[in-house]
């Protein structure tokens, strides 16, 4: 399905519910939230699972899956702010999110900004913390910015110029190669970002669920979160890491069911 907010085109899909329904009216909804650098697909089995249960929509974010890119970079208000209309869109009536990694650091930006009336939330190694950087990473910042001023004067810019791409890739995180243009400018943006101003502000419950092999966003993240959001409870998987919901959906899932059904 697509659905049109301002300039951006939205896929998303739908599972659960009864045929034919608009919106929902019984607090009985689920919107998933991918992270950078994913799409819907990488929800199948969790939004199959959960849409025996509940009226479940899992949504491309601008410039993934089939959803188009915005027109200028963005940072995690934007994203935010875009999802809020598309909730209020559908008519979905207090849902309760699910981000995984840039997925819930938006959603946890949706409940905190009280952008939306949301009734649980639950975060998959989720994105938000800023991580401290250590020499080694300044050292590479600035030796990239320093190579990038130099590339730009007159003299050198035929010589240097078709390098500072392969520099960009040796140092940049695989995210950040992957990605081009206004995405590239977005998460440049989106992963300097602090969330843990916010984290106090969280009213709803929540469930946080990490990988305790996590490099992305590591399990220090999860326990900050756990010491600031209000009314929350962290639930550890051994073994697993960034993609945790993937690497054992079978352990994964049992704390998200208790969580979901519990009063």
């Amino acid at each position: 399905m697509f659905c049109q907010i301002d300039a951006i085109r939205i896929h998303y899909k739908v599972i659960g519910g009864s045929p034919g329904d608009s919106g929902d009216v019984g607090n009985n909804s689920i919107v998933l939230l991918h992270g950078w650098g994913s799409n819907i697909e990488n929800y199948g089995q969790l939004q199959t699972y959960l849409g025996k249960f509940f009226k479940v929509y899992a949504i491309d974010l601008p410039g993934f899956g089939l959803s188009s890119e915005p027109s200028s970079p963005w940072d995690t208000k934007d994203y935010a702010e875009l999802i809020a209309k598309l909730i209020q869109t559908l008519k979905i009536n207090r849902p309760i999110l699910i981000g995984h990694s840039f997925g819930g650091k938006i959603a946890l930006y949706l409940i905190a900004k009280k952008l939306i009336s949301g009734k649980k939330l639950v975060l998959i190694n989720s994105a938000g913390i800023k991580s401290q950087k250590t020499l080694c990473k300044w050292l590479k910042i600035y030796s990239y910015k320093f190579f990038k001023h130099i590339a730009q004067l007159p003299l050198v810019k035929m010589v240097l110029q078709p390098r500072l791409e392969m520099y960009r890739k040796k140092f940049g995180s695989q995210d950040y190669r992957d990605a081009s243009g206004v995405m590239r400018n977005s998460l440049v943006k989106i992963v300097n970002e602090d969330f843990r101003v916010l984290l106090p502000l969280i009213d709803v419950p929540t469930l946080l669920i990490w990988g305790d092999q996590d490099t992305k966003t590591p399990l220090s993240d999860g326990q900050l979160m756990q010491q600031l959001i209000p009314n929350v409870q962290l639930v550890v998987l051994v073994g697993t890491g960034h993609f945790s919901y993937v690497d054992n959906f079978a352990e994964f899932i049992l704390p998200v069911h208790e969580f979901l059904f519990k009063n």
